[in-house]
C-alpha cells in the first residue's frame, strides 16, 4: 500500500473512498464541507443535522454518494474544536480512517484535508501525523498466522501544487517512522524461543549505514562485565551478546548521542521466579532493545546531524544450577560490587554494564530506555513513560519530544533521600532498595553507572506493551520511543 499525493480537485478523482474533515460546531462547516453538499444537492448537510453530527473529535459519518462524485463512498471525520486541534488528532483520524477503509474493504482512498488559513499554517505536521496514524493502524504480527491479503493499494493525499514537494517529505517521513516502529513491533512480539541474543545480534547485522560490532561471552569476560554476566550465568545453552551499533552523519557531527536498550530476551525472575501469569508477556523485556534497533534500521534515512551510539546487553534470565542466587555478590565494570537480593532485578545489573561502557566512549548525552520496573506499571500504567536525569534540559528535550509524537514521558525525581536504601552491609550496592519507591531507586541504582555524563533513564514497563489496542497502537509490541527519539535527534 502506498502514500501518495496529488494536486487535483479531490472532488474530481475517482475512489472507493473519499474523506473530509470538519471542526466540531453548531453548523458543519468547510469548503469541502460545502462543495459535496452541492454535488449531493444538499443531501450531506441534511444528513448530518438529522443524525446530530456536529464534528467532535473521532466522530465519524458514512455516505454513499450514488455517483454525485466520482467517489463511491464518502466518510466525513470531525476533527473537535478548531482551537483545541493538535497532531494528535490528525493521527487518529488517520487510525480511523484505515480501519474504515479496512471495513469495506476499499481499494483506493482519497484523503482532503482542508486548507483553511488556520490548518496550513501546520500542513506538514498535520499531514505527517495523518499519514503515520493511518499507516501505524495498520500492523499486523503474522509470523506464525497466513498473513491477511492487502485490500487498499493507495491513499492518495491531495494539496495545492506549491506545497506538493513538502506534503511528499511528509509521507516519506511517517513511511520511515512506520518501517523503525514496525521492526520495534515484530522484535516484542517474537517468543524469547525465537527471539534469543544471537537472533539481536542477527538483526543488529542486517543494519543499513550502520556499522555493528558484536562482543560474544570471551569478549564480555575479558571486559569484566560482572554484573551483565551475573544474570546470563543461568542460560547455558543461549549465551550473551553484547552488541554495539554507530551511526556517523556524512557531516561534522553537532554531538554524540549514546543510547543503551535492555536486552533481556526473555525473563523467568531467575530464582526470584516469577508467577506464570506474570512470565507470559515477558517475551517482551527486550523492548529497550527492540526500540534501539528500531531506531537504527532508519537512522540512514533519518540522517540526524549527530553521531549515535547505541548498545544492548543481550541474555535471558533463566533458572540453571549455575544461576545466581539471591544474596550472591556480583563486580560491574566499573569496579563496583552489587549484592543481587532479588533476581528479578536483572535489568538493571545489565544495564549498569553496558551504560559504563557507553559513558567510557566520552558521548555528550547518554540515555537508557528499558522495561525496568514493575512499579512504574503501578505508578504511571500503560499510557506514560517514566523519565529520570540528572540534566533536566536533556529531560525536558526528551519529554518535549514525546509531546510531539503523542509518547508521553512523566517526570519522577532522582530523590537523593532514598538513596542510602541501595547501601548494603557487605557490598557497594544492593541492586533492590525497600518497597517503596521502586523506580525512582532504580533510576539511582543506574545512576551510579554513568559518571558525570548528561544521562536521561526511560522506564517503559508500561508502554512498552498494550494488553488493549488504542487507536493506531495495537495489542502487544507497541514499539514505542522509536518515534519519539527519532523526533529528539531532529532537533540538533
Amino acid at each position: 500500500m502506498k502514500l501518495t499525493t496529488k494536486t487535483l480537485n479531490p472532488l474530481r478523482l475517482k475512489s472507493d473512498l473519499l474523506i473530509i474533515c470538519c471542526h466540531e460546531g453548531k453548523q458543519i462547516k468547510g469548503s469541502y464541507i460545502d462543495a459535496v453538499d452541492s454535488k449531493l444537492k444538499g443531501a450531506l448537510k441534511k444528513v448530518l443535522k438529522r443524525e446530530e453530527f456536529c464534528g467532535k473529535r473521532g466522530e465519524s459519518k458514512h455516505l454513499y454518494t450514488h455517483g454525485a462524485i466520482p467517489a463511491q463512498d464518502l466518510l466525513v471525520v470531525g476533527l473537535g474544536d478548531k482551537k483545541k486541534l493538535d497532531v494528535e488528532a490528525l493521527r487518529e483520524c488517520g487510525a480511523l480512517v484505515q480501519g474504515f477503509a479496512s471495513k469495506i474493504k476499499a481499494k483506493n482512498i482519497v484523503f482532503a484535508l482542508d486548507y483553511d488559513k488556520d490548518l496550513s499554517t501546520g500542513l506538514v505536521a498535520y499531514t505527517q501525523a495523518f499519514a503515520e496514524g493511518f499507516l501505524l493502524s495498520t500492523y499486523k504480527f503474522s509470523r506464525y498466522i497466513k498473513p491477511t491479503k492487502q485490500i487498499l493499494k493507495e491513499c492518495v493525499i491531495t494539496c495545492k501544487e506549491k506545497q506538493r514537494t513538502k506534503v511528499a517529505k511528509a509521507l516519506q517521513q511517517a513511511t520511515i517512522l512506520r518501517d523503525g516502529t514496525f521492526l520495534a513491533r515484530d522484535l516484542v512480539n517474537t517468543p524469547g524461543g525465537d527471539l534469543t541474543p544471537a537472533q539481536l545480534v542477527k538483526e543488529a547485522r542486517k543494519l543499513k549505514g550502520v556499522r555493528t560490532r558484536v562482543h560474544a561471552l570471551p569478549a564480555i569476560k575479558k571486559m569484566k562485565m560482572g554484573a551483565f554476566l551475573s544474570v546470563a550465568l543461568g542460560s547455558t545453552k543461549t549465551p550473551p551478546y553484547f552488541i554495539e551499533m554507530h551511526y556517523t552523519p556524512t557531516s561534522k557531527a553537532k554531538k554524540h548521542i549514546a543510547i543503551v536498550g535492555k536486552g533481556v530476551t526473555f525473563d523467568t525472575g531467575g530464582y526470584s521466579l516469577k508467577p506464570p501469569k506474570s512470565m507470559e508477556t515477558m517475551k517482551c523485556d527486550m523492548g529497550g532493545a527492540a526500540t534501539v534497533i528500531g531506531l537504527m534500521s532508519i537512522i540512514s534515512k533519518l540522517k540526524p546531524k549527530v553521531s549515535v551510539s547505541c548498545y544492548i546487553a543481550a541474555t535471558e534470565n533463566m533458572i540453571d544450577g549455575t544461576a545466581q542466587r539471591p544474596g550472591d555478590v556480583c563486580r560491574a565494570m566499573n569496579g563496583k560490587t552489587i549484592e543481587v537480593l532479588n533476581t528479578d532485578a536483572e535489568g538493571r545489573l545489565t544495564l549498569a554494564d553496558a551504560l559504563h561502557y557507553a559513558n567510557k566512549k566520552k558521548p555528550d548525552y547518554m540515555i537508557d530506555i528499558a522495561t525496568l520496573t514493575g512499579a512504574c506499571v503501578v505508578a504511571l500504567g500503560c499510557r506514560y513513560t517514566g523519565g529520570m536525569s540528572n540534566n533536566k534540559d536533556l529531560l525536558d528535550k526528551l519529554i518535549a519530544s514525546g509531546e510531539v509524537q503523542n509518547e508521553k514521558i512523566w517526570p519522577l525525581p532522582l530523590a537523593e533521600e532514598y538513596r542510602e536504601e541501595l547501601k548494603s552491609p557487605i557490598a557497594d550496592l544492593k541492586n533492590i532498595a525497600g518497597p517503596y519507591a521502586g523506580t525512582i531507586t532504580a533510576g539511582l541504582f543506574l545512576e551510579s553507572f554513568v559518571g558525570k555524563t548528561k544521562w536521561a533513564h526511560l522506564d517503559i514497563a508500561g508502554t512498552a506493551w498494550f494488553d488493549k489496542p488504542m487507536a493506531y497502537v495495537p495489542r502487544g509490541g507497541t514499539g514505542v520511543m522509536v518515534r519519539t527519539l527519532a523526533h529528539f535527534l531532529s532537533t540538533f
